[in-house]
């Protein structure tokens, strides 16, 4: 689920966006068989209006049966975004402040002296002073949430997680270099949960999901049970891909659920990045203003945002253009929201190669030729 900095509604189309569709649609699928993709699945929002959207491929590579836009990806650390904005509705419906500290959520913990005054937004920024290499650091710890996971147990591996982390003296410096981590987001989801009283999975769903249609989503692999309902993973071995059942245990603990676990149709991503298109442009009737601006402000113009990643800047440096990928590694997704011309793209695929990320970079410049005419 890290971030790769290699630089991630049922929908009724006019004429003349199907005619859009079917001209830069089968270049997308010429290039996906060429690459030997698996599956591939993308949106296009276009002034507040799905322009595109398709899908082609398999659901496994070893299985004759075709994706459709309906089906759910997963988002990897896409989700990281989901967390942020569902700490801007909380924010907007008086739950808890940008700038609530640690020590006023987690009253049952001794947190470490330096951590007490740690905010929220601080850890949404990556400036929490957590580390990014959890599963380095604590490998123990990785292990016990494996074996929470095998016993159903989710919200208490979180909850294991902020008491191991912030009792101890931080890992890097606070409020200083942004250091990219699952820990400081998942950290958050529970900081939510711990003061609405919910699971950070129900509050995701009645807070954001729903209000915004997003039927489709939910949590960890998709059609867990239900055999090629849904895209498989797929992951290389000895040089080639191979397809794997979903499972509860075929991805990453539920610990990291908030910076990493969410699925959704491309369909429901489609309506999610129209929200925050909207909010971009401070024109959304669901976040105020005032949250939106906190989640997309860049402070002492660094790169990190608050789920998003600043890639273009305007000439007077203004950022124009976000972006952030995600990945199990075993299915890759990436989402950009373009400022300047009001365009949103998401992409999902079924497995997550190097070359498949790669080659996410060409499908974007297609649809960019496509729809920035």
């Amino acid at each position: 689920m890290r971030l790769i900095v290699i630089l991630f509604v049922g929908v009724v189309m006019s004429c003349s966006s199907i005619a859009h569709r079917s001209q830069v649609s089968k270049s997308i699928e010429n290039l996906r068989e060429e690459k030997g993709i698996v599956s591939f699945s993308y949106v296009v929002i276009k002034d507040n209006e799905v322009v595109d959207i398709s899908s082609s491929g398999l659901r496994a590579i070893d299985k004759d049966i075709q994706v459709t836009t309906h089906d759910k990806y997963h988002l990897g650390s896409v989700t990281k975004s989901m967390t942020a904005l569902l700490t801007a509705k909380l924010v907007d419906k008086g739950v808890i402040k940008f700038s609530t500290t640690l020590d006023e959520i987690f009253k049952d913990l001794k947190i470490h002296e330096q951590f007490k005054k740690v905010t929220v937004e601080q850890l949404l920024r990556y400036e929490g002073g957590l580390t990014g290499a959890l599963l380095v650091s604590h490998k123990d710890l990785f292990t016990k949430f494996i074996d929470m996971q095998k016993e159903g147990l989710y919200k208490e591996q979180r909850s294991l997680l902020s008491k191991i982390l912030l009792e101890a003296k931080p890992s890097g410096e606070i409020g200083g270099k942004q250091v990219y981590s699952n820990a400081g987001i998942s950290i958050v989801g529970h900081a939510l949960e711990t003061i609405a009283n919910k699971s950070y999975e129900e509050l995701l769903t009645e807070e954001i999901f729903i209000p915004l249609d997003m039927n489709s989503c939910g949590f960890g692999p998709a059609g867990i049970g239900e055999g090629y309902s849904q895209p498989w993973q797929h992951t290389l071995v000895d040089g080639k891909l191979v397809s794997y059942e979903p499972t509860v245990m075929a991805d990453n603990p539920d610990a990291l659920t908030p910076a990493g676990k969410a699925h959704c149709s491309v369909i429901d991503l489609g309506k999610y990045l129209k929200e925050y298109l909207s909010g971009l442009n401070g024109k959304s009737t669901f976040i105020s203003k005032t949250s939106y601006q906190t989640v997309f402000n860049l402070v002492d113009d660094k790169v990190l945002a608050l789920g998003w990643v600043r890639m273009k800047v305007d000439e007077e440096g203004k950022p124009i253009v976000f972006f952030h990928n995600g990945s199990n590694t075993a299915n890759y997704a990436e989402v950009w929201l373009d400022k300047k011309n009001n365009m949103a793209i998401g992409m999902v695929a079924n497995e997550a190669r190097v070359e498949t990320q790669k080659t996410f970079e060409e499908f974007r410049k297609l649809l960019d030729s496509e729809f920035l005419k």
